[in-house]
């Protein structure tokens, strides 16, 4: 990660494919922040991570020291980068493929209809969380 926003997960690309995957369902949108808790370590200098078109910018980090706003200046990809989808990610996610063949076959978003996903639940709403501020 970078103090910029630069890149989301640990480098195999599956954060990009998941928030990809909430794109293309609409439950993730341009203006939805997108946050990361890593190791102090883990943060670095801008240059050593350029952005990349699929890459989803952060807008918040935190480490077991602070609270980073990284006030991005990254957008963020519309959807899935299909180019990237690897084999063994179609073979592994087979969700993967009746989502591409959806997306193609019908050319609209899967947005109007996602209740051919397994498990999804239109109106289903996280549990409210309660953050506390740190003693130390």
């Amino acid at each position: 990660m970078t103090r910029a926003g630069g890149r989301t997960g640990k480098g195999g690309g599956f954060a990009d494919l998941e928030l990809g995957i909430f794109r293309e369902l609409g439950k993730v949108g341009p203006e939805t922040e997108i946050a990361t808790t890593v190791h102090s370590s883990q943060v670095v200098d801008d240059a050593r991570l350029p952005m990349m078109p699929h890459d989803s910018a952060l807008h918040w980090i935190a480490t077991e020291k602070e609270l980073v706003e990284t006030k991005t200046v990254f957008g963020q990809p519309k959807g899935v980068d299909w180019d990237r989808v690897q084999p063994d990610q179609y073979a592994n996610i087979p969700f993967l493929k009746e989502l591409r063949s959806r997306l193609e076959g019908t050319g609209e978003s899967a947005r109007l209809s996602p209740s051919w996903c397994p498990g999804f639940q239109e109106d289903r709403q996280p549990p409210a969380v309660q953050v506390r501020a740190s003693r130390g």
